[in-house]
């Protein structure tokens, strides 16, 4: 099962990656891609850059796809209508992570980024992709 990607990280580009390949860099802090809907994402650095609750999501799935937590349609990460508030929110019961916003108001949500890490790929200089 072959996905194409792109690897930036040694300054040439690989095309395919196997998801024994994605498997083998399953080391949250020291080494963490994830692979989703035909990507694969190194993580490493961007959680290096924001340590704590918000990375510990994609640290626990390092190594591994997360195809499950988006929509293959939009590529955007799945959302649900909360019944209790009316509103719709960002599916996420592996709990919150860097770049969703939370569920109840706050002025504590950091929204110094272009593009959430998911969309790098559309970004002009890719970091994570």
């Amino acid at each position: 099962n072959n996905m194409p990607v792109a690897d930036h990280t040694d300054g040439r580009t690989k095309l395919h990656f196997t998801q024994a390949e994605v498997a083998a860099h399953n080391s949250p802090y020291e080494d963490c891609w994830v692979s989703f809907l035909g990507r694969v994402y190194n993580l490493t650095k961007l959680i290096h850059e924001n340590p704590g609750e918000l990375a510990q999501p994609l640290a626990d799935a390092a190594g591994t796809d997360i195809s499950h937590w988006f929509d293959t349609k939009t590529g955007d990460v799945r959302r649900y209508m909360n019944l209790e508030t009316g509103l719709e929110e960002y599916y996420t019961p592996m709990g919150r992570f860097l770049h969703i916003p939370p569920s109840y108001p706050t002025d504590d949500f950091e929204t110094d980024f272009d593009l959430p890490w998911w969309k790098d790929h559309e970004a002009d200089e890719p970091q994570y992709w």
